[in-house]
């Protein structure tokens, strides 16, 4: 609260003054954390704290359990653990809301003292104005006395009964009009102090508000020392909750290791108790196989002893066997048996058959296989002939594309020569029409300044008093007091009147015209420089279109050199070097061609110099001759000043367009160089040709602005031509602007087939 405020002349000067609806605000947002906090609260909350949260201690008196007692009997104490732990962290919640409240506090109080700086900033600014207007008063002042001390000298030196009236009355409008401008700023300056007196009631009230805010202040501290205590009792309750919290949670931590060793016990109790179990699934299913095994061999052996029965029987009726022999002694009487008394007729025969069948079966796959061969050996025949076609339908083909392109290369290498020839022919009779146009506009503003030159110097001519009244230019506005003059002798001697008041007659006569010369004077360099602004800018947009045109012959001249490259890089191996070597000299020829076209397309070429010396006209003409002259000359240049707008505007859309294209084309040009996204890159190029023939068709049926309709009446580039002109040459002239345009697109147009030839060679 120890802001200070810097006090003016009038008073406490404040930087900018609320609204009374800002005001009740900031007041309300001030007031808000005391209306939901009263004044009892924090006893009451303290008292509420203490029934619920009786001591600790208290509570955690009883000792836990030894390590001797089961985990069972340790889960209802640490559960009322957890509860008291979580009653601690409410405290701590609670005590971080206080902390919140403060620093809104706090925040709200900081943001009412930056309203009371910026009231004072205002204050200052006003002041400031009142000031500056005050200053204004009085130079406005001091020039009236000025202009009232150089009326008095003029009058004083053109003494004479005839001037005092129009001094009085030029001195009266003077003052008058003075007297006009300090009325309006005494009423600004009365609206100032009133609106001054306004905001310093404003500013008293924004030290009421701020005395408020600083008692509010000071009970949001007493209460923030309260809330420090209960901060600081909290934290000791929090502080013994803590320790007993640890202690408790020790005894929970051993419960837990006694509970972890019994489970890891149980544990390996059911991995046993698993692994016994898997050994006796293994044991019997090992008792199942082993049973199966041995029905099995039960079946073979039944099987075994038939078939022994069965061939000691065959023996024994080929030759005599004792009967009484057992089942072993069998067995090992026909094992002694040789091989031959086991041959059968019957078993010979299928072999063979066998074998036979085996080999026909063999005989017929390797029939197939010879089948299957033949068929891929006449179908690689066929395929080698069709190979055979294509590769001379091909080299057909490449020999009628090769003659295509050299043929084409010819007429694209004549079309060029000829686009070339027709352009430069175009920008030089371009340039000679434009150097015509401002030769004529510079001739024309000569005769102007001679005209202007020959008005500014009317005293030199000046004899006497009668002569000067004589070379007075009396227009249309001077004041119908004014008598008509003459030249003659006899009509001077005739005059009626006083010497005197024809001298005074005179000199009021020729300050007019001294006034009026002025006010025409200063009109007309007004608007001689507006022209010469119009003709600079006129200058710059078309060296700018030059430029432009240059540059893009150049860049076609690239595109061509690139494109021979392509070309020479497309064609066979057997030609020779020294044709790469023949190229470079055209290039230097397009180069310095380029070179003097720029040295032509240039301004400085086209402007004439003024000449050093300018004649000085004769004054033989009458006024009214002159004027009229005047005014000619001026409706001239006006035309001719909306002639060349009118072209500049078209040039500046013919610019753009022209630079979007060109802008796609160098785009299309990387694509095609970069070797990516050819379909989207040939796409581009027909929409750019396709632009290009709409601005072309546009082009050709342009009118200028000034056409009415009818041909002999309207404004044509023609009728600004030099009057040295035949008609025959003024018969075939067309529109400068619109033949550059058409050439643009034409060599846009050109350069966009020639990527496009490009792209298709190389694709």
């Amino acid at each position: 609260m120890g802001q200070e405020f810097t006090r003016g002349p009038s008073g406490p000067s404040p930087i900018s003054v609320p609204s009374r609806h800002e005001r009740g605000h900031a007041a309300e947002a001030a007031l808000r954390p005391q209306r939901r906090r009263p004044a009892g609260q924090s006893q009451a909350r303290r008292r509420r704290q203490q029934l619920l949260l009786p001591p600790l201690a208290s509570r955690l008196a009883p000792s836990l359990p030894s390590s001797a007692h089961r985990p069972a009997t340790l889960l209802p104490r640490v559960g009322s653990e957890m509860d008291e732990a979580a009653d601690s962290s409410e405290l701590l919640r609670r005590v971080e809301e206080l902390q919140r409240e403060k620093d809104e506090k706090q925040n709200s109080l900081e943001v009412l003292l930056r309203r009371v700086e910026g009231l004072q900033y205002e204050m200052d600014e006003k002041v400031d104005l009142v000031e500056v207007l005050t200053r204004r008063v009085e130079d406005l002042q001091r020039e009236r006395d000025a202009l009232r001390k150089d009326i008095e000298q003029l009058c004083m030196q053109q003494a004479g009964p005839g001037y005092v009236s129009v001094a009085t009355r030029m001195l009266t409008q003077r003052t008058a009009a003075l007297e006009q401008d300090i009325e309006n700023l005494q009423k600004k300056l009365g609206g100032c102090l009133r609106e001054n007196q306004n905001l310093q009631e404003e500013l008293a009230e924004a030290y009421r508000i701020k005395s408020q805010l600083a008692e509010l202040h000071g009970a949001a501290l007493s209460k923030n020392k309260d809330l420090e205590k209960q901060v600081r009792f909290f934290q000791s309750s929090v502080a013994q909750a803590f320790a007993e919290r640890d202690s408790s949670l020790m005894e929970c931590e051993k419960a837990k290791e006694r509970e972890e060793a019994v489970s890891r016990k149980f544990a390996d109790f059911e991995e046993r108790m698993r692994e016994y179990q898997l050994a006796i699934d293994e044991q019997k299913h090992l008792n199942d196989d082993l049973q199966r095994e041995l029905t099995e061999l039960k079946a073979h052996t039944e099987l075994s002893l038939k078939v022994i029965l069965k061939f000691y029987d065959l023996r024994c009726r080929d030759s005599e066997c004792s009967s009484s022999v057992t089942f072993e002694e069998k067995c090992s009487i026909l094992l002694d048996d040789c091989a031959d008394n086991w041959s059968f007729c019957s078993d010979g025969g299928t072999s063979t058959l066998k074998y036979i069948a085996s080999l026909e079966a063999e005989k017929e796959s390797l029939k197939a296989k010879i089948s299957k061969l033949q068929s891929n050996l006449r179908m690689g025949l066929e395929i080698e002939q069709h190979l055979q076609r294509n590769a001379r339908i091909l080299e057909k083909r490449q020999a009628l594309y090769d003659g295509f392109l050299r043929n084409g290369l010819s007429e694209l290498q004549k079309f060029y020569t000829y686009q070339k020839a027709e352009i430069m022919k175009i920008l030089e009779e371009e340039s000679s029409q434009l150097i015509k146009v401002v030769a004529g506009i510079q001739d024309k503003l000569t005769e102007i300044c001679i005209n202007t030159e020959v008005n500014e110097h009317p005293a030199n001519e000046i004899q006497c008093c009668d002569s000067s009244c004589k070379d007075v230019h009396v227009t249309t506005d001077i004041s119908p007091s004014t008598c008509p003059k003459s030249d003659s002798p006899a009509d001077l001697n005739s005059v009626s009147f006083d010497e005197s008041k024809a001298l005074a007659q005179a000199l009021q006569e020729k300050m007019e015209a001294l006034m009026l010369f002025s006010q025409e004077q200063e009109r007309y360099l007004l608007e001689k420089q507006r022209d010469l602004i119009v003709i600079e800018e006129l200058q710059k947009n078309l060296s700018q279109v030059k430029d432009e045109k240059v540059k893009i012959l150049m860049e076609l001249a690239k595109l061509k050199e690139q494109y021979l490259l392509l070309q020479g890089s497309a064609v066979k191996e057997g030609h020779d070097t020294g044709d790469s070597s023949k190229v470079i000299p055209g290039q230097h020829d397009q180069q310095g061609m380029l070179k003097t076209m720029l040295k032509r397309t240039s301004l400085r070429h086209w402007m004439r110099k003024e000449s050093s010396t300018i004649g000085h006209g004769s004054s033989d003409g009458n006024d009214h001759t002159v004027c009229k002259e005047h005014s000619v000359d001026v409706a001239r240049l006006r035309v001719e000043n909306a002639m060349l707008l009118e072209g500049v505007g078209t040039v500046e859309r013919l610019t753009s367009s022209v630079r979007r294209l060109h802008i796609v084309l160098l785009k299309a040009y990387d694509d095609i160089k970069s070797a990516d996204s050819l379909e989207s890159t040939f796409e581009a190029l027909n929409s750019l040709i396709t632009e290009a023939n709409l601005m072309k068709t546009a082009l050709n049926v342009v009118l200028p602005v000034s056409w009415s309709g009818d041909s002999s009446d309207a404004i044509t580039y023609e009728a600004l031509c030099d009057p040295s002109d035949s008609p025959k040459s003024k018969s075939w002239k067309v529109d400068p602007l619109s033949s550059a345009g058409m050439e643009m697109v034409e060599l846009l147009i050109l350069a966009a087939e020639i990527l496009k030839e490009s792209f298709l060679v190389k694709k």
